[in-house]
Parts: structure tokens; C-alpha cells; sequence
């Protein structure tokens, strides 16, 4: 009895080290995962794809061009304030700790092993052009639902206007 408690202290303490190594290994892959993917500068992609937009959104919105401008400089302000604040050595470890919650060991090696094939590089490197494609397509869409937006807006607001300046009807009140 002695001896296989010892023998169980000891196979639990000796597991110890294999446990932070296999951590260890696995928050080298996720790492790997981000050097191999890019995702420092995927994120400045992004950041430079949102600033490029905002006039075009602003110009289908019906801002006045003086008010544009303005709109303009703020966009570029918002987008610096981002830059500075949203830079990815500053995101890093919140994406090093979503990949470690998320994955398995085995699925982060798996997915390490996709990333290092060409058909895992291509995807990498394909993806920007592939997300300035799709932000085109949203934009049209959007672009053709504006004139059902806006006409949804109008009919509420006139709704609302007529709500607000109908008479009160007071209701019965029983008499005490």
C-alpha cells in the first residue's frame, strides 16, 4: 500500500514536466501558426482596407461634400487611434490564448502542417486579395439596399411623427 502510493505520487509529479512541455510545444506551434500566416500584417491589411472605405461609404450615404471632409479626417483619426492601440504585438497574446482554449494540441499541429503546404501558402497569400474582393461585393449589395433602407427609414419616422403628434386618448379610468 505504501509503495503504490508512492508509485502514484511519484507518476503524477513526473507528469508534471510533460504537461508544460506539451503547453510549451503547443504555444510554439500556434506562434508558428502566426508567423506562417501572417498575421501581423494581415491586420494592418485590414486596418488599411477599413480607412480605403470610408469615403466611398460616406459618399453613397448622402453626406454633403463639406461635411464629407470632415467625416474624412475623423475616419483618419479613428483609423491612426486603431493603428496605435489595435497593433498586433498588442493582440498577440489574446489570439495565443483564443487558439490554446479553442484547440486541441493535435488539431494546432494539424493545422501547422496545412500552413507549411504550398495549397496552405496559397491560401495565405490569396486571402487579402480574396477579402478586398468580398468587401467589394458587400459593398454593392449594400449599395442596391440603400434605396429599400432609406424608404424603411422614411415610413418609420413618418410612423413615428404621426404617433407623436396624434392626440392622447385618455383612457376610462373607473370611478371610485
Amino acid at each position: 500500500m505504501k509503495y503504490t502510493r508512492a508509485l502514484l505520487v511519484f507518476g503524477m509529479i513526473a507528469c508534471i514536466p510533460a504537461a508544460w512541455a506539451d503547453e510549451a510545444t503547443k504555444a510554439a506551434q500556434i506562434d508558428e501558426i502566426f508567423r506562417l500566416t501572417k498575421m501581423d500584417s494581415l491586420q494592418k491589411q485590414i486596418m488599411e482596407q477599413v480607412k480605403r472605405m470610408t469615403p466611398s461609404f460616406m459618399a453613397e450615404s448622402g453626406i454633403p461634400a463639406d461635411a464629407q471632409q470632415i467625416g474624412r479626417e475623423l475616419a483618419n483619426q479613428i483609423a491612426e487611434l486603431c493603428q496605435r492601440r489595435l497593433n498586433w504585438e498588442k493582440l498577440k497574446p489574446a489570439y495565443a490564448k483564443l487558439y490554446t482554449d479553442t484547440f486541441t494540441e493535435e488539431e494546432v499541429s494539424a493545422i501547422l502542417m496545412f500552413y507549411r503546404t504550398p495549397a496552405g501558402q496559397a491560401l495565405v497569400d490569396k486571402t487579402p486579395m480574396m477579402m478586398n474582393r468580398s468587401m467589394e461585393i458587400v459593398q454593392e449589395q449594400i449599395a442596391l439596399l440603400m434605396p429599400e433602407v432609406n424608404q424603411l427609414t422614411r415610413d418609420y419616422l413618418e410612423k413615428y411623427q404621426k404617433e407623436r403628434n396624434a392626440p392622447q386618448k385618455q383612457e376610462d379610468t373607473p370611478k371610485k
